[in-house]
C-alpha cells in the first residue's frame, strides 16, 4: 500500500475528542523523551484522524516508540473497517515519528512507501491496538522506520 503526499497537520484550532482507553503501563522515560512524548500527544489529539481515533504516544525512548489507541468497536464488537483504518494510522504514525524525530526537516512529512507484510484479526478479548516502532537508518535525509502492530 503506498501513501504518497501525506502530511500531518498539528495546527488545528480545536482538538478532536479523544476516546477513552487505558494505555499499557510503560517504564519512566527520561525528561527529554517525556517532553517529546507530551508534545506528540498534543499534536495527535489536535489532528483530525489521530485525535478522533484516540491515538497516543504511550512511550518514547532512544530505542523505540510505542503508539496505541482503543480498538474501534461497533455494536460492542470489533469493527473490521475501523481496525483496518486504525492499523494503518498507528503504523504510519509510529514509523513517521521515529523517522522524523531529531531530523532537520521538521515535524513531519510525506510517507513515500508504506507496506503491511502480515495481518490478521485481533484476539477476541483485545481492547487496544499498539505499535512498537523504531528507526532503522537515515540516509541522505530520508529515514527508514519499522512499525510492528500488536
Amino acid at each position: 500500500m503506498a501513501m504518497i503526499g501525506q502530511t500531518h497537520h498539528a495546527d488545528r484550532a480545536e482538538p478532536a475528542p479523544v476516546p477513552t482507553g487505558e494505555p499499557a503501563p510503560v517504564p519512566e522515560a527520561d525528561g527529554r523523551f517525556e517532553a517529546a512524548r507530551r508534545l506528540s500527544n498534543e499534536r495527535m489529539s489536535a489532528a483530525c484522524v489521530e485525535g478522533t481515533l484516540g491515538v497516543l504516544v504511550e512511550s518514547l525512548t532512544q530505542e523505540r516508540l510505542l503508539v496505541g489507541a482503543p480498538l474501534p468497536l461497533r455494536d460492542g464488537r470489533p469493527d473490521p473497517n475501523g481496525i483496518l483504518a486504525l492499523s494503518c494510522v498507528l503504523s504510519d504514525s509510529g514509523a513517521g515519528i521515529t523517522t522524523s524525530a531529531g531530523q532537520t526537516y521538521g515535524n513531519g512529512g510525506a510517507t513515500v512507501e508504506f507496506r503491511i507484510d502480515h495481518a490478521g484479526p485481533p484476539h477476541p478479548d483485545a481492547r487496544r491496538l499498539q505499535v512498537s516502532a523504531r528507526l532503522l537508518q537515515v540516509i541522505g535525509g530520508a529515514g527508514l522506520g519499522e512499525a510492528v502492530l500488536s
